[in-house]
């Protein structure tokens, strides 16, 4: 498959673009700004197959009833165990947002919060909630899961063909001092959903071993995916093992209850301050990390988990970032539709 070209584009005019459209759409103008900036923090961190391509997915949902881009995630139970949120099927990525903005409070309070939402649609990239929390102090963990859920199942478990988990991504961030934090954002899947949609788009073609046919076939066509294929797990039953972690403890929010289905987000902050020796722990952290990439015997440091997001984040800053030209033409393509078009049927 042939690879469009590439469109270098600033942060400021990339987020720009995407709340133009969020606005159009009637968004309620705060959660407009903080579901751009979110989607396009994707992109700038090279995690494109949440940014702007899962962008138009998200337009696509609007269009069919799936998501309504006016709803306001409620906090609907509160205790010592921790906090329950409705996100009442808006965008993902403000209910996620307000979530992570709660847990740093609470966690401030009590040192320690946990955060559950449901009925949400999908958050995006987690590493941008566990950066939040690592910013204001906090271990942040996140992790979004879903179980024998048919609508948004899309792994099949090792040696079958059948679509019952969802991708289960998990992310992770210790904040080091104030500014610099370390950070693991990754699928319990093979890849995430999403770079099979965006290499749909994009005409491209996957990664061996990712993704298997209807007849369970390994395939490199992301087309195959849409003709009853599925995704394979990372690492086999490993991968099986953490994705059903994922999904039992993201399903306490209690989306689902019929007894076969489990589904949810989960984000949980502790403040790292209020821990005896902190201050003398991060700094061993940090020389801890610092010793695994200065261990290879080649000129080249070792990469860690999140150090390829913290380059690429300070590389698109400067020089701009990379979009396809043919998502940034349907991006486009909605903005010059009529309001009417675009709002919820």
């Amino acid at each position: 498959m042939k690879s469009e070209k590439i469109h270098l584009i600033s942060y400021e005019s990339l987020v720009d673009k995407v709340y133009r459209l969020l606005d159009k759409i009637g968004t309620p103008q705060e959660i407009a700004q903080v579901v751009a900036k979110i989607i396009v923090n994707a992109d700038l961190t090279g995690h494109s197959t949440h940014g702007v391509s899962a962008f138009l997915l998200c337009l696509e949902e609007i269009e069919n009833g799936l998501i309504d881009p006016k709803a306001e995630p409620v906090i609907i139970q509160k205790n010592n165990i921790g906090i329950w949120m409705d996100g009442y099927k808006g965008f993902g990525h403000y209910a996620a947002y307000l979530a992570a903005k709660e847990a740093c409070i609470e966690a401030k309070l009590k040192g320690i919060a946990n955060v559950w939402i449901k009925n949400t649609n999908n958050i995006g990239r987690l590493g941008e909630y566990v950066e939040m929390m690592a910013s204001n102090g906090c271990i942040g963990i996140a992790m979004c899961g879903t179980g024998n859920v048919s609508k948004d199942a899309t792994v099949c478990l090792p040696n079958t063909i059948k679509r019952l988990l969802g991708t289960n991504p998990i992310a992770f961030a210790f904040p080091l001092n104030d500014s610099e934090k370390f950070v693991i954002d990754l699928s319990t899947s093979s890849i995430p959903f999403h770079k099979i949609h965006k290499a749909r788009l994009c005409k491209e073609n996957l990664t061996p071993g990712v993704l298997v046919d209807k007849l369970g076939k390994q395939t490199i066509n992301p087309e195959d995916y849409y003709t009853g294929g599925a995704i394979t797990l990372a690492g086999g039953y490993k991968g099986l093992a953490l994705s059903l972690m994922v999904s039992i403890l993201s399903g306490l929010s209690f989306e689902r209850l019929n007894g076969k289905e489990v589904g949810g987000v989960f984000l949980q902050a502790i403040q790292l301050d209020q821990i005896d020796q902190s201050s003398a722990y991060q700094h061993t952290v940090k020389k801890f990390l610092h010793s695994l990439r200065s261990s290879s015997t080649e000129s080249d440091h070792i990469r860690l988990p999140g150090d390829s997001s913290s380059a690429l984040r300070k590389k698109y800053m400067k020089e701009g970032i990379p979009i396809k030209i043919e998502l940034l033409r349907k991006v486009d393509n909605y903005l010059h539709k009529t309001q009417k078009s675009l709002l919820v049927k």
